[in-house]
């Protein structure tokens, strides 16, 4: 029974993680994903403290994890507009169950950053998880159809707002405010309706590009740029 369940999972081990919450396996999180889906496997965390150094975008397969795991933001890890781990787009199914996460208080540059994220997808699950020191949104779940998020911890240093929840579920796939940023700093738009997150965010980026209030919406009864 042990070889058959062996057999059902990859480790980030098995693509080159070190786990000892020094060196960064961010890489080796990444070829377990690929390689998991790729042979119809779930990515198995058992003990380890595994660090990531940058957002790992694009996932696919299931993530399970056993007591004495974690996965940890490095001291270098700035998020500016992807999850810390997200899952892509058409994840029909997949499982996320038992992960710790300890995003380390990192920073998020728009400032809803989540540590979780599954795009667009059906019937997939969030359960069991840990999220802790958190400073965006912790999970989120953007175009959700049939799914189950239950039984999960969530920890953030501040109190929850409307802007960066605890879990953020959305009828529509999540509109990033990175290409709201973007699309200024190309010069693709002359202007934006937007909020002091977003121009603060552009202000750090490119100081020289700093936004100028051309007039305000206040008490308006319509929503402009973003979801009811």
């Amino acid at each position: 029974a042990a070889q058959d369940k062996s057999r059902e999972r990859l480790t980030p081990y098995d693509c080159g993680a070190v786990g000892d919450g020094i060196t960064d396996d961010r890489s080796a999180l990444q070829k377990a994903d690929a390689a998991a889906f790729a042979q119809g496997k779930a990515v198995w965390f058992p003990y380890g403290t595994f660090l990531v150094s940058a957002a790992i975008t694009g996932l696919k397969a299931s993530w399970i994890g056993e007591n004495g795991h974690l996965i940890k933001a490095s001291d270098t890890l700035v998020l500016n507009g992807p999850g810390m781990l997200e899952w892509a787009a058409g994840s029909d199914g997949v499982e996320i169950r038992g992960l710790n996460v300890d995003f380390n208080n990192r920073t998020c540059t728009v400032g809803s950053e989540p540590v979780l994220a599954v795009g667009a997808s059906s019937n997939f699950v969030i359960e069991g998880c840990t999220v802790i020191n958190m400073t965006g949104s912790g999970i989120a779940a953007n175009g959700a159809r049939a799914f189950s998020i239950s039984g999960n911890t969530i920890k953030k240093a501040a109190y929850a707002n409307t802007y960066n929840q605890a879990i953020l579920i959305s009828s529509s796939p999540r509109q990033s405010n990175n290409g709201t940023i973007t699309a200024f700093l190309s010069g693709q738009v002359p202007m934006i309706a937007t909020g002091n997150v977003v121009a603060a965010a552009i202000l750090a980026r490119n100081p020289a590009k700093k936004p100028e209030t051309k007039f305000l919406i206040k008490n308006s009864p319509c929503y402009i740029g973003m979801n009811k």
